[in-house]
């Protein structure tokens, strides 16, 4: 702080002569400068409404001679910076003249304040005093930590928003800034009354191992602190890794029943479709096709292979050759045959009923593919369509219903196939001759053909353990994969690749961190 210094000074002017020296100032008396009042009490303003407020000081020239006093600008205290004193670096007084000076009150928030201004040459000090009332936001938390979750898993904690002041705070909202594993569950509006609060709900939920931080702002009318901050930070704690390597076979997801004619008529057929089995299956790995096949042939409303029914995720790691023999037993000529295949097919659907042996053969989201085999005319007694909408009835609403029909065509001593070719047509299923030259090998691949026609090039995979979806990562050949979605409720993920040019067979790598036992 540069030093008070009062200025005596005279001038002259002479015109056609040289200028004089200035003489020296005489001695200044105690009174050479007044001010008045002695105190400024600028009272007590509310901030929002009034932010500042004015009052003046009169400074008066006691002497016959002119005054430059300079250092009124500055304000004393440790309130100083709520007070400004509205006047020039220096001020000229002449001979006694009085000046008003300006003095102005600026606070931005709540309190009392004290400061004082010194003129040079003054008896005595002027005294400034002022208050103000405002809102006063303040925002905490009992631990900034949140502590250390496992991945995967959440803590909640609870901000307090209070108004230390004595007017209504505003509250316009919030958000977060930093780390998206934080996150405000409820953004406040509205008002605080003085002394009242709000709460502010924040959750942590780490998506990856290590430390994070986010800072949430609140949004108020505070005049000094409009924006009220906190950081949060928090740790995340890793789970177990997993890594599965399941092989990409996408496409449809069909459930294919064949409803085999196998009276005397039929050995030579049965013996001939037997032979070529492996086609079937063949056919539905390249076309991708999710499949379950049964065979039913009238002796029983259940399945006569090994097993209830075979699926493509038991069997995967055989071949075709290995499998054909096990839908070959369904095919075997019985003493007497059915050719009431419809009501077959019906009575063949009661049995999926929890509990009962086809249990599990119909899967929501796949197709039903009802494969009628018989050389005869189809002889279930009643309308065709009435039977398609029994089987119908008995299928989830997303499974969609396909009938193919196996029959003669009125050639090569078979006879038409009749409703098997009806019920084919309502359903836009195949219509094929067993009767004429096509071998069975084409045969088979046709079948297969309709269920994997159904097919969008998605892959479903259940995933072993519960993941963390955040940590969740498909990969090819080293490629990281977009084009897939999870479901969480079945654990399913979902791989499109037709859109990743995946090849069927191709093995992929699918790696998460395994969701833990999360702490209540």
């Amino acid at each position: 702080m540069s030093l008070l210094l009062a200025l005596v000074s005279f001038t002259a002017c002479t015109p056609l002569g040289p200028a004089r020296p200035d003489p020296r100032p005489p001695e200044l008396p105690d009174d050479a400068l007044t001010v008045s009042p002695s105190m400024l009490d600028f009272g007590e303003l509310v901030v929002l409404d009034t932010p500042e407020a004015a009052r003046t000081i009169t400074l008066t020239n006691q002497t016959d001679e002119e005054l430059l006093v300079e250092g009124l600008t500055h304000v004393w205290g440790i309130d100083e910076d709520v007070f400004f004193v509205d006047a020039p670096a220096v001020v000229q007084l002449e001979p006694r003249a009085s000046l008003p000076i300006d003095v102005w009150f600026r606070p931005n928030t709540e309190g009392r304040w004290l400061g004082t201004v010194i003129p040079p040459l003054a008896v005595s000090p002027v005294e400034l005093i002022g208050a103000a009332t405002a809102p006063v936001a303040s925002l905490r938390i009992t631990d900034l930590h949140l502590g250390a979750p496992f991945v995967g898993c959440a803590v909640d904690a609870t901000l307090r928003l209070s108004n230390e002041g004595s007017e209504t705070l505003e509250v316009y909202g919030a958000e977060r800034a930093g780390s998206g594993d934080f996150t405000l569950l409820d953004v406040p509006t509205g008002s605080l009354a003085p002394g009242d609060l709000m709460e502010l709900p924040v959750r942590f939920a780490p998506t990856g191992a290590g430390e994070q931080s986010a800072t949430v702002q609140v949004f108020t009318n505070d005049p000094a602190s409009p924006v009220a901050a906190l950081t949060l930070t928090g740790l995340g704690v890793p789970g177990s890794g997993v890594v599965e390597t399941p092989l990409y076979v996408p496409g449809a997801k069909a459930d294919v029943l064949l409803v085999i004619d196998a009276g005397s008529e039929m050995w030579g057929t049965l013996y001939a479709a037997q032979s070529a089995a492996a086609a079937l299956f063949s056919a539905l790995d390249e076309g991708g096709v999710d499949w379950q096949v049964a065979v039913v042939n009238g002796v029983s409303s259940c399945s006569a292979t090994v097993d209830p029914y075979l699926r493509a995720d038991q069997v995967r790691d055989y071949s075709p050759e290995a499998i054909a023999p096990l839908l070959a037993y369904g095919l075997v000529p019985q003493s007497q045959g059915t050719r009431a295949l419809l009501s077959l097919a019906v009575a063949t659907l009661e049995r999926t009923d929890s509990g009962d042996c086809l249990e599990g053969f119909v899967r929501e989201g796949a197709q039903l593919h009802v494969v009628l085999l018989t050389r005869g005319a189809e002889a279930s007694p009643d309308p065709t369509d009435s039977y398609v909408s029994a089987i119908e009835a008995r299928l989830p609403d997303e499974v969609d219903l396909v009938i193919s029909a196996l029959t003669g065509q009125d050639s090569g001593g078979c006879v038409g196939g009749g409703k098997a070719i009806e019920a084919a047509t309502l359903t836009g299923g195949e219509a094929l001759d067993v009767c004429g030259s096509t071998p069975w090998e084409t045969l088979w691949a046709q079948v297969a053909g309709v269920s994997a026609a159904a097919g969008s090039g998605v892959m479903t995979h259940t995933l072993e353990q519960e993941p963390v979806v955040a940590t969740l990562s498909v990969r090819a050949e080293g490629r990281a994969l977009t084009a897939w979605t999870y479901d969480a409720d079945a654990r399913a993920l979902r791989v499109n690749g037709a859109v990743e040019g995946l090849s069927v067979g191709e093995p992929l790598e699918v790696s998460y961190l395994e969701a833990l036992a999360c702490q209540e």
